[in-house]
């Protein structure tokens, strides 16, 4: 909501004289029409009008402390939804109230997206002028811009920020009505064989955490399943449950590393990171222009450290895998390196000595054998004459 006091008066301070001597004031007055004119002899004080025509030169909070007008030079205003998309607006000193209406509906419904949500995208953005009175009273202060989201949740807040945080000041920003979270019912099924995975599950916003997986978050449409129409009784926009139910189909590839970590079929290690990116963290809708963003931060930033952590251990826990795979595997190598060794790099002379021992004790066996049967065959000769 932007407030533009109604009732404001400017004090005329510039006299003139006239041919027969008297004074006149010098102001600017409204009769239907901007004029400059002269009037009658005593000062006079001008009250501004709660209308569409009137230019933003013409608005006291629209000048700084020094009375110096803050859009001498084109100002821009950035917009800012939950989930991260932006939109600008450029202000210049010439514009009324109708063209600045004008400008942030547009973009909100077009640079932003909001347009694809409704078949009224011309109520973002509405000025309660004088007059706008109906059976239901006025729909906010006279002189106030109310700026709505069709989106709900914290995904379809709107900030406003600018490089002149008086220009932020002058529009004196302030909410009147907090956003809710949607609640969903959603049900997951294999697309393959038709198997449930989840049934009737209920989540406040547009996020499934570990449904499909521990590791595994879905990010759905905010507006998915649901329509916004613009209701002229309560000036407001309704969300509905679209009569269509919302379907996707996700393709899930398991992207995970596999190491061969041992000798044989089957030892291996399979390594899963998971996206540690600044939208998987939700960082990339983090608005720090407003308090309450900024409050709200503390806790999205809460939340990306406690999974970065998780993360951290988990890449620990591989790294201490790994490290030990490693350190046995080079043991068993350090072994089969000694035993092949052992039989490459033998000492020849050694060898070769031990060789000749075998030989010599071989053929003194054999010698002895030759003579012991010798020995037997004299024996018997001798008992045979």
């Amino acid at each position: 909501m932007i407030n533009i006091a109604k009732g404001v008066e400017l004090d005329v301070t510039g006299w003139i004289d006239e041919a027969n001597g008297a004074t006149q004031s010098i102001g600017r007055g409204w009769d239907g029409e901007k004029t400059n004119g002269v009037y009658n002899s005593v000062e006079n004080t001008i009250p501004l009008r709660t209308e569409k025509r009137v230019t933003l030169e013409d608005i006291p909070e629209f000048y700084n402390a020094s009375g110096v007008f803050m859009l001498t030079d084109p100002q821009e205003i950035t917009i800012t939804q939950g989930d991260g998309k932006k939109a600008s607006v450029m202000l210049y000193r010439t514009d009324t109230i109708e063209d600045v209406r004008k400008k942030l509906n547009d973009a909100i419904a077009k640079d932003i997206g909001q347009a694809d949500y409704t078949d009224n995208a011309d109520n973002f953005v509405r000025f309660v002028a004088s007059g706008d009175e109906d059976s239901s009273g006025f729909e906010s202060v006279a002189g106030t811009f109310v700026i709505r989201s069709a989106v709900p949740g914290s995904k379809g807040r709107l900030s406003f920020s600018s490089d002149n945080q008086d220009l932020i000041a002058a529009f004196s920003l302030n909410t009147i009505q907090e956003a809710t979270e949607t609640t969903y019912r959603a049900s997951v099924y294999n697309a393959h064989n038709g198997k449930t995975i989840a049934k009737n599950i209920v989540t406040d916003g547009n996020m499934l955490n570990g449904v499909i997986a521990p590791n595994i978050n879905i990010e759905f449409d905010a507006m998915a399943n649901i329509k916004a129409s613009w209701n002229p009784d309560t000036k407001n926009y309704i969300l509905s449950e679209d009569s269509v139910p919302f379907e996707t189909t996700i393709h899930i590839v398991d992207r995970s590393t596999a190491f061969q970590i041992g000798q044989n079929d089957g030892e291996d290690i399979y390594i899963n990171i998971a996206d540690m990116s600044a939208s998987a963290l939700g960082l990339d809708s983090v608005n720090l222009t407003t308090r309450q963003g900024a409050s709200e931060a503390i806790g999205i930033l809460d939340s990306a450290i406690h999974m970065v952590s998780q993360q951290r251990s988990r890449i620990g826990a591989y790294q201490n895998e790994l490290e030990y795979n490693a350190n046995s595997l080079t043991q068993t190598h350090l072994h089969m390196s000694e035993s092949e060794s052992r039989l490459k790099d033998a000492d020849m002379a050694t060898e070769y000595m031990e060789f000749v021992k075998l030989q010599i004790l071989n053929n003194t066996g054999s010698s002895m054998l030759s003579q012991a049967n010798q020995s037997a065959q004299s024996l018997m000769n001798i008992l045979s004459v």
